[in-house]
């Protein structure tokens, strides 16, 4: 037997090979038992989201589910957020179809409209649609939205402005009077 060649039963090999052995199976049911954990979250929350769909109160989920009440508001919270995302991903795919119908429809539009051989009224008309696709183009971007004006009437008491009013007609009455005699001084 050759000396370089260790023996299969070298206590020291064997004891190395166990290690490691054991290590990888530790190893694997610790992902076995992460995977079972995230199923089972993901079970939760499934029904979690039927619940919460159906106007349960968070004390009954907890009850139901056998687990804390912080556990499912954490969960609310969660599917609130994914339901959120979803949503603005869903309205931005839109908003983004959206945008490229009017643009090609823009791009066609002029096209037509530049055309010398179309005839007016169809040069007219791609022109309408290419207005009409710049208006839908605001709103959906939001540049339309209107400007919010705060409006504030304070009580005003309409006897005492009605006064104040008199006495400066009287003023510029007597302002014109005097002025007129100054005039008519001067002219003499």
């Amino acid at each position: 037997m050759n000396a370089e060649i260790a023996p299969l039963n070298n206590s020291e090999w064997w004891q190395r090979f166990r290690a490691e052995w054991a290590d990888r199976e530790a190893e694997r049911e610790a992902k076995a038992h992460r995977r079972a954990k995230k199923d089972r979250i993901a079970l939760r929350r499934r029904a979690v989201a039927d619940m919460l769909f159906q106007g349960t109160p968070q004390r009954v989920m907890a009850d139901a589910l056998h687990v804390g009440t912080g556990t499912i508001h954490r969960d609310i919270i969660w599917i609130r957020g994914q339901w959120r995302e979803r949503t603005t991903e869903t309205f931005e795919a839109h908003v983004d179809r959206q945008l490229a119908i009017l643009d090609r429809t823009r791009q066609v539009a002029a096209t037509i409209a530049l055309d010398p051989a179309q005839k007016p009224d169809v040069r007219l008309a791609a022109l309408d649609k290419m207005h009409a696709s710049h208006d839908r183009t605001a709103r959906l971007l939001g540049l339309d939205k209107p400007v919010k004006i705060e409006a504030r009437v304070e009580h005003v008491e309409i006897e005492a402005q009605r006064a104040r009013g008199r006495e400066l007609i009287e003023q510029v009455a007597q302002q014109r009077d005097e002025v007129a005699d100054q005039r008519a001084k001067h002219t003499a």
